[in-house]
């Protein structure tokens, strides 16, 4: 008790930062939602038992669409009420942010609180067409929440043993191979970055730290990888590609230049999407990563790599600085916004219409990428921490291997994001302790995003610290909560209404839908007020009103349609 007492002591501020998320994240969660997946896989619970779950997982799922279980959890949550997944869903997001502070300040405590609240904030700035497809659905969440979920369990037990130093137990032989395997085993993005998050951390203990690595470690990241094969040699990934006609046949090249524009506009294009997506969150991190860089060297350093380091830093913050520019200002014109504009390379060679100056932002952006990364590795071995480049990487390798994949929604970008959290996060607390100041980069990318909401955080955050005795520091970490605190707010405050609004509606609908007594052949629901918040209801595509009259017992002969 004494202990409990004593923890609760040191780490108020934080327990109190991590309760309200809870809270916050669970009022979102109240107003979701079964959609059309969930009710599809509502029915294969109704109708089957355990044994009949996993018969249907294996030869309607695995053998013919995926491979990984992420259905199969689907229907073992829908033999209950949505409120357990619900419960469970904020549960692992709570845990995921606990585990990621936990590594970002294991050896900085005293802004523990202060990281807590900026990955929250990172989750309540999420863009609605990630945020609807990922924490806020029920299948979409155990397919991108769950599973990244899963990685960070894994990545902090491996990391805690090998860079953190934690004590080993005798329960890692057992429990730590059911964890990587899972990991491996989740879904095609999710599974590689178990082998490449491992792999990481095992060169840098080998390498940068010197040391000796037990070949039980070994034995678990070999686990994590045949947990990947598993999935990614499902014959339903093999049939499931086969509708994808276009691509299926096209050579590593050709298939690299089809699917290069919608990889590098999810990755840069930050004038397509609605609150913070991929893009927010890199021009922040290769900001502060320039800035931070650019003031660490020291005398002990050979004078090239201060050079080196210090152009690449500058490249960084410049990169940064044009971008939001022409966020800030809209501008449509020269050679600046041509920097932004990702062509349809495939589409432009085989209709004639390809010119080398297309090639252009694609080699200034992986340029920038590369930089990035050069940048995490010296900063990580400077401060002789592996959580900075093992997240660098695995954010940007999460988005540019989907170059493989014949499409990507906005919720595959969920993972790369999560590490890109976890990067900044670390950003941040560095910039904490070398008393750096980095709000210059939060500011710019906040005003580029909302002009209005920038100018007024700054107000309420030059108003805060003229009140405050703090040091320097303390001040431009208050800055920072406050800049993405108003941001975040504002969109989480967004995302309640129009949900809630949705919620009623759908109530309804389902009322209605319930209550058909066969009267008639037709049935008449309300259109959701707003569409994009949650997904566009139940009528409209042949598949979704199929699956609403599987789940509510409809004969095939009724018409579904929304009133006038």
């Amino acid at each position: 008790m004494e202990k409990i007492k004593e923890y609760i002591k040191e780490n108020y501020k934080y327990l109190i930062v991590m309760f309200i998320g809870l809270v916050a994240i669970a009022i979102q969660m109240k107003y979701v939602v079964l959609y059309a997946d969930d009710m599809s896989l509502a029915v294969v619970s109704r109708e089957n038992g355990f044994i009949g779950a996993i018969k249907y997982f294996y030869t309607e799922y695995y053998l013919k669409w995926g491979g990984g279980p992420t259905p199969l959890v689907a229907i073992f949550f829908l033999w209950f009420s949505p409120k357990v997944w619900k419960i469970f869903n904020c549960g692992i997001i709570l845990v995921t942010i606990a585990l990621i502070t936990r590594m970002v300040t294991y050896n900085k405590k005293q802004i523990k609180a202060q990281v807590a609240a900026i990955l929250w904030f990172c989750i309540f700035l999420l863009n609605i067409y990630i945020a609807r497809e990922t924490t806020l659905w029920l299948d979409g969440s155990l397919a991108y929440v769950l599973t990244t979920f899963q990685l960070v369990v894994y990545f902090y037990y491996l990391y805690s043993r090998l860079i953190m130093k934690t004590k080993e137990r005798k329960y890692d032989y057992i429990l730590l191979p059911i964890i990587a395997f899972f990991s491996g085993w989740t879904g095609p993005q999710v599974g590689a970055l178990t082998c490449l998050t491992s792999i990481i951390l095992i060169l840098w203990a080998k390498f940068i730290k010197k040391e000796n690595i037990k070949k039980r470690y070994i034995i678990f990241v070999l686990v994590g990888m045949l947990g990947f094969l598993v999935e990614y040699l499902a014959p339903g990934n093999n049939i499931r590609m086969q509708n994808f006609t276009e691509y299926k046949d096209l050579s590593l090249i050709n298939k690299t230049l089809y699917r290069a524009s919608g990889i590098w506009s999810m990755m840069f294009d930050f004038k397509s999407y609605k609150m913070a997506s991929v893009p927010f969150f890199f021009f922040i991190l290769t900001g502060i990563i320039g800035i931070i860089t650019f003031k660490s060297s020291d005398k002990e350093e050979k004078k090239w790599l201060k050079i080196v380091v210090k152009i690449m830093s500058v490249v960084s913050i410049a990169f940064v600085v044009i971008y939001t520019y022409i966020g800030i200002t809209g501008d449509e014109a020269g050679f600046l916004s041509y920097m932004c504009k990702f062509e349809d390379l495939y589409a432009n060679i085989n209709n004639g219409t390809f010119n080398i100056l297309q090639l252009v932002p694609y080699i200034i952006t992986s340029i920038i990428m590369f930089n990035v990364m050069v940048l995490s590795l010296y900063i990580s071995i400077k401060n002789k921490d592996a959580i900075l480049v093992t997240a660098v990487v695995a954010s940007i390798a999460g988005q540019i291997m989907m170059i493989f994949a014949p499409y990507t929604p906005p919720r595959a970008t969920y993972i790369s994001l999560v590490f890109f959290w976890m990067a900044i996060a670390y950003l941040i607390k560095l910039a904490y302790e070398k008393e750096y100041s980095i709000k210059s980069i939060i500011i710019l990318v906040v005003m580029m995003h909302s002009f209005n909401i920038g100018i007024l955080a700054m107000v309420v955050a030059y108003i805060i610290n003229s009140l405050s005795k703090d040091n320097k520091n303390k001040s431009d970490i208050v800055f920072i909560l406050v800049m993405l605190g108003c941001l975040a707010f504002t969109n989480y405050a967004e995302v309640v209404v129009k949900y809630a609004e949705n919620e009623k509606i759908n109530d309804e609908n389902v009322y209605r839908l319930e209550n058909y007594n066969g009267d008639t052949n037709e049935i008449y629901l309300i259109e959701p007020k707003y569409a994009e918040y949650g997904f566009d209801g139940m009528v409209g595509a042949e598949w979704i009103e199929d699956t609403v009259k599987d789940y509510f017992k409809l004969p095939d002969e009724v018409i579904l349609m929304y009133e006038k």
